[in-house]
């Protein structure tokens, strides 16, 4: 699936964009991306748990041993061309000036070892450079104790929490049924093993604010006998509220009745009608 963006920046994974005659078939379906995401990172904070973690900081231990290894081992590399290149100085200054053919010879080996240390030298750089440090075992020990805490703070970005999930989700395949709101999420860790979750999407935009149907329903029965600023005082008595989760006021008591068509009562009054 592809991962496309609604006009309000909200993304979403859609497969009728990523199939090559970009042709939409009924199990098809788009579902925002939020619904996955948040299913999939819910298992994926549940999946480590203290004996994971653990083993999380073991292999943390584990890595930053090989890596002071691999980084030694270029320090001896410098330390042992710059003692080389040391001897060979001291072999030139010690040559008498007269004997040109040694001078040379010796000022030739002192140049080449002289390359040695710089090419030492720049790949002690690249090591270094290529092996970030590790944050301190206190410090990861601290941010495991409430990893849930650490993936939702702010200063955890959309990077590093995709960068985790990659270190232990293979991938997350999505079946949608051709009818109906469930989604079956399938999950294939790196271990080898697979799960799969039934989730639901959410609920349509217009569905989410829609007026309650009580509410609606004793605006349908009053309606038609009652004034909008009368509905509105005997609404918000009755602890109603609109869809938005507010008290109501004209114009939400206007809109139910556009909706419904629940007509306004007559201004006339008995006997009394509109000459045109």
């Amino acid at each position: 699936m592809s991962t496309n963006y609604q006009a309000n920046g909200r993304p979403f994974y859609d497969c009728a964009k990523s199939r090559g005659d970009h042709v939409q078939t009924g199990a098809c379906r788009s579902v925002g991306a939020a619904t996955v995401d948040q299913v999939v990172a819910g298992r994926l904070l549940q999946v480590l748990g203290p004996d994971e973690v653990a083993l999380a900081l073991a292999a943390a231990d584990e890595v930053t041993e090989r890596r002071q290894r691999s980084t030694r081992a270029s320090e001896l590399a410098v330390e042992r061309a710059q003692y080389d290149a040391d001897r060979a100085e001291r072999a030139l200054l010690a040559c008498e000036p007269e004997n040109r053919l040694v001078a040379r010879s010796l000022e030739s080996r002192w140049e080449a070892k002289l390359a040695a240390v710089a090419e030492a030298e720049a790949a002690l750089a690249v090591t270094k450079a290529t092996v970030p440090a590790l944050p301190p075992r206190s410090e990861l020990e601290t941010l495991a104790i409430d990893l849930p805490a650490l993936w939702a703070a702010t200063t955890t970005s959309a990077k590093d929490r995709k960068r985790l999930m990659r270190t232990l989700v293979a991938d997350v395949t999505l079946t949608s049924q051709v009818a109906g709101d469930e989604v079956w999420i399938g999950i294939h860790w790196r271990s080898g093993a697979s799960e799969q979750i039934v989730t639901r999407r959410p609920p349509p935009q217009y569905e989410a604010v829609r007026t309650p149907s009580k509410a609606a329903e004793f605006i349908m029965q009053r309606g038609p006998t009652l004034s909008n600023q009368v509905l509105v005082e005997e609404l918000n008595a009755a602890g109603f509220k609109t869809g938005m989760g507010r008290a109501f006021d004209i114009d939400a008591v206007q809109w139910v009745r556009y909706a419904h068509h629940v007509p306004s009562p007559s201004t006339f009054k008995d006997g009394e009608f509109e000459c045109r």
